[in-house]
């Protein structure tokens, strides 16, 4: 049964002397997925069009599943490519198809999504003409016409990896003893943000899609983590402290910071600088918040019982999924 996915906009009040904004909640209700067996893992949109996928590591019939939006707001049932056993930890789409990536019997996966087709695809590594062999991929982003995502080679070197229009290569991530990587966006100046941690405090690198050199981005020396990234013409960050999770990002006046009141696990963003964070309350019930540039506005969810842990969004709508099931949500 397809169920519509309702979202309400009521004007803003503001609180009598004390100069906050406070807007009702927006409403959204929540799709089970088709899928019983595999989990769903994460999610991808095109300008007009979101799917989501899965995958899992114990052998079944069907290892892997895939479900696509459609414009009514049901699930429909794609049909994937070859799957042994394995999982999917990252999505993004470029101006003309989305890619899916992740791990499959210990090395690199990467499908294709053509959303014209409506056709998956494996991509090999062949393809992209790149040497190695590697454990995963555990972050991947794109913008219009190019992509970039982060694995482990087997030599235990942390290497960025880019396809599209400008050509492909390998580069390795300059980490520091203890470090890791945390997430990965590309914004729409061909710039790649890779967050880190592990040391003092987290840290941001930056590299171009045609460059080969790595800058340091200085960030709030109170950031221990950094649990999302999402970026248009600019970047928007999940990032943790010893308190709380936050929204944050900067401008020319420096760093400025939203606290969330709920434990996040994803964020994608809208153009205009609309974001939002998934994750969960509490209760481990599935949570959303709508941001704009300072402002928070929450979502009801009804019939999202778990967690969500991916989201992904187009021009104008956004998908999140947990692990049986989905939600669209529109600012």
């Amino acid at each position: 049964m397809a169920r519509a996915l309702a979202t309400v906009l009521v004007g803003a009040l503001t609180l009598a002397g004390c100069g906050v904004a406070t807007t009702p909640p927006l409403k959204a209700t929540g799709l089970p997925a088709s899928s019983i067996n595999i989990a769903l893992q994460t999610t991808a949109c095109a300008a007009a069009q979101c799917i989501a996928v899965g995958a899992t590591s114990t052998p079944l019939p069907t290892t892997a599943t895939a479900e696509r939006l459609t414009k009514n707001g049901a699930l429909a049932q794609l049909a994937t490519p070859p799957f042994t056993a394995g999982a999917f930890t990252s999505a993004s789409c470029t101006a003309t198809l989305c890619y899916l990536a992740g791990s499959q019997d210990g090395h690199d996966v990467l499908w294709s999504y053509d959303p014209t087709t409506q056709q998956l695809a494996p991509v090999s590594q062949a393809a992209l003409h790149l040497p190695g062999s590697s454990t995963g991929i555990t972050a991947l982003s794109c913008d219009p016409t190019d992509c970039a995502y982060l694995d482990q080679t087997t030599a235990h070197v942390t290497r960025l990896v880019t396809f599209g229009a400008s050509g492909e290569r390998a580069s390795d991530v300059p980490l520091v003893t203890d470090e890791h990587v945390d997430a990965l966006g590309c914004a729409t100046n061909g710039v790649c943000f890779v967050p880190v941690s592990g040391g003092a405090s987290a840290r941001v690198l930056s590299t171009g899609f045609t460059s080969s050199a790595w800058t340091v981005t200085a960030t709030p020396a109170t950031w221990t983590t950094v649990t999302a990234i999402s970026c248009l013409a600019q970047c928007v960050y999940v990032a943790n402290t010893a308190q709380t999770p936050s929204v944050a990002w900067s401008d020319l006046k420096g760093w400025h910071d939203t606290a969330l009141h709920f434990i996040p696990s994803a964020l994608a963003c809208i153009p205009g600088q609309r974001c939002v964070v998934v994750g969960e309350h509490s209760d481990s019930s599935g949570a959303a918040w709508w941001w704009h540039k300072g402002s928070g506005r929450d979502v009801t969810l009804t019939y999202v019982p778990t967690p969500l842990t991916t989201v992904a969004c187009g021009l104008t709508r956004c998908f999140a999924a947990g692990t049986t099931t989905t939600v669209e949500l529109a600012p």
